[in-house]
C-alpha cells in the first residue's frame, strides 16, 4: 500500500509526476493530467476526492482507471483509504 493513496496514480489521464526543475528539497511532486494540465488540485491529488464525480475546472474529464497492474494496485490502495462511495 502506498503511503499516500491517490486516485490520480490509478488514472489513465495522469500525464506527469515530476519534481520542478531546479528544486532540491524533497517536497511533493507536481502532477498534471488531461483534466488539469496546469496541476491537479490538492483536493483530488492528496485529500481523497472521488474524481469519478465532477470537480470544478475539470473540463468534463473524469477519472478513468488505467490498464496496468500498478494502476489497479493504486486504485485498491485509494479504495481502502477513502472507500469507493
Amino acid at each position: 500500500m502506498s503511503s499516500n493513496p491517490s486516485l490520480c496514480r490509478a488514472c489513465q489521464h495522469l500525464v506527469a509526476e515530476e519534481v520542478p526543475a531546479g528544486r532540491t528539497d524533497p517536497g511533493p511532486v507536481v502532477r498534471s493530467c488531461t483534466a488539469f494540465p496546469a496541476g491537479i488540485p490538492l483536493g483530488i491529488a492528496l485529500a481523497g476526492f472521488d474524481h469519478r464525480h465532477a470537480f470544478s475546472g475539470d473540463r468534463g474529464i473524469r477519472f478513468k482507471q488505467g490498464p496496468t497492474l500498478a494502476q489497479a494496485e493504486a486504485f485498491d490502495d485509494w479504495s481502502k483509504e477513502f472507500g469507493e462511495g
